[in-house]
């Protein structure tokens, strides 16, 4: 047996070097999706944080890392990105964060639903470059999880994997798909890709598919009991998780998970009507009994009167309010179970101190007609940046009565003034109360940096 498959195995390793060789064709990378991963890197080399929030846009609008470091004494630092689920995350633990000389002590991952046990959610289309430019040459796991690859064949696994020219499909299908469609839509006078899409579906409808012509495996798919594919070992099986939590361990890594409440959930919970059906009730339960099972911790806020509809912005997002409020609610929810703070954690203990005004020195400059700025070079990694423009926490006062509101964009603050104000980098940008110059009208101008109630 291994000397038949030695001479084809032999000759596909050989194929693979020569094709490479000849030209690479390693999809491109997509220059944001690598920078942003560098920056994930960077901040553990820089920050060395004792804890890292791992998750989508709603874990990016939901907490703020400076409040949660201030409430807990541990630095915490958050690690996001918009729509990511389950296969980006084991991507970040196995290839960023498990590896690194500088890992966190804990990571905290935020997930909505069921979609932690989900390794084919949302890693196709604008996904799938995220997912590359975290992804090792070959990633067996992840091809078999997300994307159906069947190790079982070998021969077959060794050709999508190691061929360049079989990996070239990736760039080359959707360019050629477009180009069919454009030339059929311009041949029938068609209105566009739109309408050629809405013909394909029509013809390669359900209704239209010959079941005799399917494989076995599509039959048994298709043919499954709703309680196996709904069944928690199952869907376990199917999933990253039990490798994560593994990876983890081996790396001196403890996580806790948590489940995001929705806007859908406490719309549901304000009308009276249950949050959740009987299937994720147990889903649920299950889960926390295996991630117990394994030392880990789950923390479910989906069913919390707490965050109302209130507190949410656009969508799943929560707005300034809810934010800080989650982030306590976070905070208290893991007392006791975060790291000890240590001497590390020490500028976070710092900024929680300042709690009475301190003064600000002018005089300030004039950066625009009524947008006034002063330095702040001491606070510049508490500051807000382009990724998270709320994370600041710093409250500035006027003869001692708070300005704002805070965390304005600097387009408002020129635009109206009034008493709006950012700390972005090492500076706060800010208009007086009544768009005057701070330097002449005779106020007294402070900050400190406070905590939700």
């Amino acid at each position: 047996m291994l000397k038949r498959l030695a001479s084809p195995t032999l000759f596909l390793f050989t194929l693979a070097a020569v094709t490479q060789a000849l030209e690479p064709l390693t999809p491109a990378l997509d220059p944001e999706a690598v920078r942003r991963v560098e920056d994930y890197r960077r901040a553990l080399a820089m920050e060395r944080p004792r804890v890292v929030l791992l998750g989508n846009s709603m874990l990016g609008h939901g907490v703020n890392e400076i409040h949660f470091s201030m409430r807990t004494g541990v630095h915490a630092i958050k690690m996001w990105d918009g729509g990511v689920a389950a296969a980006w995350n084991h991507l970040m633990i196995k290839n960023v964060l498990a590896e690194h000389p500088n890992r966190p002590e804990m990571v905290v991952v935020f997930f909505t639903d069921q979609y932690l046990t989900d390794a084919t959610f949302r890693v196709h289309g604008q996904y799938k470059p995220r997912l590359d430019a975290l992804r090792r040459p070959v990633e067996p796991l992840l091809d078999q999880l997300a994307y159906q690859k069947d190790r079982r064949d070998a021969l077959a696994y060794l050709i999508t994997d190691l061929w360049p020219l079989d990996r070239k499909r990736e760039i080359v299908k959707p360019g050629v798909e477009r180009f069919v469609k454009h030339r059929i839509g311009r041949a029938l006078e068609m209105g566009g890709l739109g309408e050629v899409d809405a013909a394909i579906d029509r013809v390669f409808a359900d209704s239209n598919l010959n079941v005799a012509l399917f494989s076995k495996a599509q039959i048994e798919a298709m043919t499954a009991p709703a309680d196996d594919r709904q069944d928690f070992g199952t869907l376990l099986n199917r999933s990253f998780l039990s490798s994560d939590i593994a990876m983890a361990q081996r790396a001196g890594i403890r996580l806790a998970f948590v489940r995001i409440k929705r806007v859908t959930a406490a719309e549901a919970q304000q009308a009276g009507r249950a949050v959740q059906n009987d299937y994720m009730s147990r889903y649920v339960a299950d889960l926390r009994t295996y991630l117990e099972s394994q030392g880990s911790l789950l923390l479910d806020f989906t069913q919390d009167p707490r965050l109302r509809v209130e507190h949410y912005g656009q969508g799943d997002h929560l707005n300034e309010q809810g934010r800080l409020l989650f982030t306590a609610m976070l905070a208290e929810a893991l007392e006791g179970r975060l790291p000890e703070v240590r001497g590390d954690d020490a500028p976070f203990a710092e900024l929680a101190q300042v709690r009475e005004p301190i003064i600000l020195e002018g005089p300030f400059k004039e950066n625009s007609p009524g947008m006034w700025s002063a330095p702040l070079p001491n606070w510049a990694a508490c500051s807000s940046n382009p990724r998270d423009t709320y994370r600041s926490v710093l409250e500035l006062l006027e003869d001692g009565t708070p300005l704002g509101p805070r965390n304005a964009f600097m387009s408002d603050i020129r635009s109206h003034g009034a008493g709006r104000y950012v700390h972005w980098g090492g500076f706060v940008y800010f208009a007086t109360s009544d768009n005057s110059d701070p330097n002449t009208n005779g106020r007294t101008y402070s900050y400190r940096f406070t905590l939700p109630p």
